[in-house]
């Protein structure tokens, strides 16, 4: 029988449980791991990606033409209050460049079936979301000139999220209101109502 699902005693938290490798159990296991790859909380930004300025520079300029930086307000049933999230997204008809870009950057690739509308070809999409989203900002805000505004709104959502996680405290009214009115600005600025809400 392979030592991993074993019962042992945990190296980490003492308990008998199911052995998951190096000698930890599953659940001291699985925080290690989120804990090493990234995806626990997280109470610092993170570094820009690592791209040339070249790269930086290029992006920027897809970014401004053809993309849209923004922020989505989710409202799930049973929740209590609103979660708000940022994306930076670029959709074309042709994927050279989305796959340049999911080369650099990382994200996510996807195709948008627009075969029901007269006259309209598919389109590609590439989307960096949340934390990756943001290390691409902080990559090419440099070199963004129309979506520049944008850009700062978003990073200034995901840093109400790192304040709050500093300070080891839930969401309050405040924040919700916060970001509840950087997410009018930056709906204000994409649809051209530019200090309209």
């Amino acid at each position: 029988m392979s030592k991993y699902g074993r019962i042992v005693i945990c190296k980490e938290c003492g308990d008998s449980n199911r052995h998951a490798g190096h000698g930890l159990c599953l659940r001291c296991y699985s925080r290690r791991w989120r804990v090493q790859h990234g995806t626990a909380c997280r109470t610092v930004p993170p570094e820009p990606a690592r791209v040339s300025t070249e790269t930086a520079a290029y992006a920027a300029g897809v970014v401004d033409s053809d993309g849209c930086i923004r922020i989505a307000k989710i409202v799930r049933t049973g929740m209590t209050s609103p979660t708000f999230r940022m994306a930076v997204t670029v959709a074309l008809c042709d994927r050279p460049v989305l796959d340049f870009l999911r080369e650099q950057f990382g994200g996510s690739l996807f195709l948008r079936d627009r075969s029901r509308l007269r006259n309209h070809r598919d389109i590609w999409c590439w989307a960096a979301q949340d934390r990756r989203g943001e290390q691409v900002l902080r990559a090419i805000l440099p070199y963004l000139i129309l979506k520049r505004q944008q850009a700062e709104l978003a990073l200034r959502l995901r840093s109400s999220y790192y304040q709050a996680r500093r300070a080891q405290r839930r969401c309050t009214a405040g924040d919700l209101e916060e970001r509840a009115r950087l997410w009018q600005e930056i709906k204000g600025l994409n649809s051209g109502r530019r200090g309209h809400h």
